[in-house]
């Protein structure tokens, strides 16, 4: 099914990567039937995931499906002009203008940073100063008390002439000299699917993110039936405060809380919290993975949870790096405009129940995505 998609306010949970942490966001959900075309191209959209959780009541045959599931990535550091420069003999981009090659840039103490995502598309975040320096043509980011601008150069062969390739990757090298000059190291880097030329960089290390797997017993767990938001307006803000709570009730059961065992005694005057209604008790399986988790990997991980025999449900929750300047690809727009930031909020959790799937986003405020 394509599902409808309904705008909310999402309450604020946290996880350890601060699943729709207590920042002024925005909240967007979609609701659907199994299967769903938009769950097949939830990945390919989301070019930079760092963290995915998947939680369930335990199954042995599900875990055991999704526990060899790997993500490799390569991690290190490295100019992005002789990056630049080798690109074009590997970005190969599909009929779905699509590549296997990413990456992204993670100096935390720079105000620049940049990342190539699955198009082929080079987009630098410049600080005022280094985008006077730079002398490439760019957008000034729409919101206050900003000045910074946004570059797109597109890497993929053929897109532009010889002449301007040239002018481009002779405007990097000097941004790389003057950074050198500056004291400053090369960029640190993660990339995805880096061919020989590239991954054989003394610099650069193959990293592996493998599933880390908890069980917890005897947790107070919601007996999860999704449904369609009613057009109403009152039933609709009860649909609303349901998925508030379920929401929450994810995001404290990706943290592990206390709060969730079935014998917890925390005294109701200091701490309250109520499980969503109807509740049941069970033990429930938490899965994970972190590092440069690619839309290959991603993708494939849903397939598996979409096509197993589930449990009553499954929730994968996924965060974003945040410190890019590209976060949601747009199969017919330019990507959404936003504020890189390393406390930022860019998350999305999908709920599996029965015939029914649930998708939540959240983003931050000064990310266009959706106005």
């Amino acid at each position: 099914g394509r599902g409808r998609t309904h705008l909310i306010g999402l309450s604020p949970l946290v996880t350890d990567l601060e699943l729709f942490p207590t920042i002024t966001m925005h909240g967007h959900v979609s609701y659907g039937d199994l299967p769903g075309s938009m769950i097949a191209n939830l990945a390919g959209k989301h070019p930079f995931t760092q963290q995915l959780d998947v939680i369930f009541p335990a199954d042995d045959t599900l875990a055991a499906a999704l526990s060899v599931l790997e993500a490799t990535f390569m991690e290190g550091s490295m100019e992005l002009s002789s990056l630049a420069e080798k690109i074009e003999s590997f970005v190969v981009v599909n009929d779905q203008w699509s590549s296997e090659f990413s990456a992204l840039s993670v100096d935390p103490h720079t105000d620049d940073t940049w990342c190539i995502d699955t198009r082929g598309l080079l987009t630098l975040y410049l600080s005022d100063e280094s985008y006077q320096q730079l002398g490439l043509t760019g957008k000034k980011v729409p919101f206050k008390n900003h000045l910074e601008h946004v570059v797109s150069l597109p890497l993929q062969p053929g897109a532009t002439s010889e002449q301007t390739r040239r002018k481009r990757d002779g405007m990097l090298r000097a941004w790389d000299d003057r950074r050198k000059r500056e004291g400053l190291e090369p960029w640190s880097v993660l990339l995805n699917s880096a061919p020989t030329q590239i991954s054989g960089a003394p610099t650069l290390t193959q990293k592996i993110a493998r599933c880390n797997i908890t069980t917890t017993r005897n947790i107070r767990a919601p007996q999860v039936s999704l449904r369609a938001r009613p057009k109403d307006p009152e039933p609709g803000e009860d649909w609303d405060e349901e998925m508030h709570m379920l929401l929450e009730w994810i995001g404290m059961a990706g943290l592990g809380a206390q709060r969730l065992a079935a014998n917890d005694q925390v005294d109701p005057f200091v701490s309250l919290y109520e499980v969503p209604a109807p509740s049941q008790v069970a033990d429930l399986t938490r899965l994970r993975w972190t590092g440069f988790l690619s839309p290959t990997f991603v993708r494939s991980l849903l397939e598996v949870v979409e096509t197993s025999v589930k449990p009553d449900f499954v929730c994968v929750t996924a965060n974003m790096f945040t410190r890019t300047p590209v976060s949601y690809l747009s199969p017919d727009k330019p990507s959404p405009m936003r504020v890189p930031d390393q406390d930022g909020e860019d998350t999305w959790v999908l709920i599996f129940a029965g015939t029914k799937w649930c998708l939540a986003e959240s983003i931050g405020r000064q990310d266009t995505r959706w106005g």
